[in-house]
């Protein structure tokens, strides 16, 4: 594709600025193209500045999710403490038990040896 009107020799004006000239339908495209290219980079700026935002987030949402799973080993860890505990617990439950067991027969036996101590005594 030729411009027939652009030429490699500009027009100098008294200011020493070149001027060039172009079609206006290429004039106008060109504005177009430089305006569509400013708004590109203003939603360039703008899209970075949401990605580091979102970045930011993720950050924060990371470190939330590191704390809490933090939390849970720590709960875990407290839980399993606790059934240790009740282990030994139901153990020393069931010691207690077979003393008083114990106990109760010895008991038994006490008093019937002095009940028929007593009743021996008694008779005579």
């Amino acid at each position: 594709m030729t411009f027939p009107t652009l030429c490699q020799i500009g027009i100098v004006t008294q200011s020493g600025d070149s001027l060039i000239a172009f079609p206006k339908k290429i004039a106008i495209l060109m504005i177009q193209d430089i305006v569509r290219g400013d708004g590109y980079k203003e939603e360039t700026i703008l899209l970075n500045s949401k990605i580091n935002k979102l970045d930011t987030q993720i950050q924060l949402q990371d470190s939330i999710a590191t704390t809490l799973q933090n939390k849970c080993i720590d709960y875990k860890s407290t839980i399993d403490k606790y059934v240790a505990v009740d282990e030994i617990n139901q153990k020393t439950i069931q010691i207690l038990n077979k003393t008083n067991t114990k106990l109760q027969k010895q008991r038994n036996i006490v008093g019937t040896i002095a009940l028929s101590l007593l009743v021996g005594l008694l008779v005579k």
